[in-house]
């Protein structure tokens, strides 16, 4: 048995990378999450951070390492759940599952370590840079692996859940078959429950063709422009309550007056996805093939259920585009035009 020796040893032996090669690896600081949620069980989240960050002080890796990324992508894929208490954040086991990616890939989800994994026989889990997902290769010892965990296979829409648009529209007290329905929803509660928009030259208005960069709001870039774009419903975003935030809006401009209506973000995303298919202009999501890998990258912004599509396939980084093995390319195509986006190939 191979003893650690240096704190360098035993970063190696926790998947967490070399010190002196920059940050730890995120699939090394998921697993020390995992573990000590598996661990303790219901456990406060504080407390979570602050053994993740002390383990990561001790590995030789520098103070300060932002926690907030890595419990994001575990929340959106499953890994861990999140409950609050009395006003303080706890986080909380998932009994594992798996489900599968391709003909011969499935991912893990659960609350169980990476290192229990392996005790008794290999699990060829795929390399992993950027991503805390748990991505595998069927292999008769990760089958054997999953049957002794009673780890379950859910369909991705079963765990995906019902699209959030039709809570856009139950909140409206309608209901909705398809997301082109939405933004009919959206036209006709302008007129009732809308308010005045004040002045326009507040607001900055997503226009242009989908597929084009989009842009900053603030900054009026890309599809965002200052000024009235002319009669009709737009999805626009004015100045919040600080120079970093921003209201989003849907604004419906006529010559008798304009009237707008608030939204969460995400909420607002669905919207935009749903404008561009009841007017014939879906957004965009390209994707390309540089040998056996798969290039995605969306041209908007996604709701979460999508980027939580993207997690479980794809290795994020902090811009796009997004990789995965080229393989997947038709599973994801199909999801991702389900969820109201247009694919192209470049």
């Amino acid at each position: 048995m191979t003893v650690a020796t240096t704190a360098r040893d035993v970063a190696a032996m926790l998947a967490l990378g070399n010190p002196n090669d920059g940050p730890p690896l995120p699939a090394g600081v998921a697993d020390l999450v995992r573990a000590a949620v598996y661990r303790w069980g219901h456990t406060a989240k504080a407390s979570v951070t602050r053994w993740v960050r002390l383990t990561l002080h001790a590995t030789g890796f520098s103070d300060g390492y932002d926690m907030n990324p890595i419990y994001s992508q575990l929340l959106a894929i499953g890994d861990i759940a999140e409950t609050q208490v009395g006003g303080h954040l706890r986080l909380a086991r998932v009994k594992p599952f798996w489900i599968r990616l391709g003909e011969n890939h499935g991912c893990l989800i659960g609350s169980i370590p990476t290192s229990m994994l392996s005790k008794r026989r290999p699990f060829e889990l795929l390399e992993s840079t950027h991503s805390v997902v748990r991505r595998f290769r069927f292999c008769a010892t990760c089958a054997a692996t999953l049957a002794e965990l009673e780890a379950e296979c859910i369909g991705i829409r079963t765990w995906l859940g019902r699209y959030h648009f039709h809570d856009c529209a139950s909140r409206r007290q309608k209901a909705v078959g398809t997301l082109t329905e939405l933004w009919g929803v959206v036209e006709r509660e302008l007129p009732n429950s809308g308010t005045q928009a004040g002045k326009l030259e507040h607001y900055k208005f997503v226009t242009g063709e989908p597929g084009a960069f989009f842009g900053n709001a603030q900054a009026a870039s890309g599809r965002w422009r200052t000024g009235s774009p002319g009669t009709g419903t737009w999805l626009a975003a004015r100045p919040g309550y600080s120079d970093d935030h921003l209201n989003y809006s849907v604004v419906s401009i006529s010559g008798v007056g304009s009237l707008a209506i608030d939204y969460d973000f995400d909420e607002w995303v669905w919207y935009l996805l749903a404008r561009g298919l009841a007017t014939g202009t879906p957004e965009v999501v390209r994707m390309s093939h540089q040998g056996a890998q798969l290039m995605v990258e969306a041209t908007c912004p996604l709701p979460q259920q999508l980027r939580r599509l993207m997690f479980l396939w794809c290795e994020p980084f902090d811009g796009w585009p997004w990789t995965c093995p080229a393989e997947w390319q038709v599973p994801i195509q199909v999801e991702l035009e389900s969820g109201g986006v247009k694919v192209v190939f470049a």
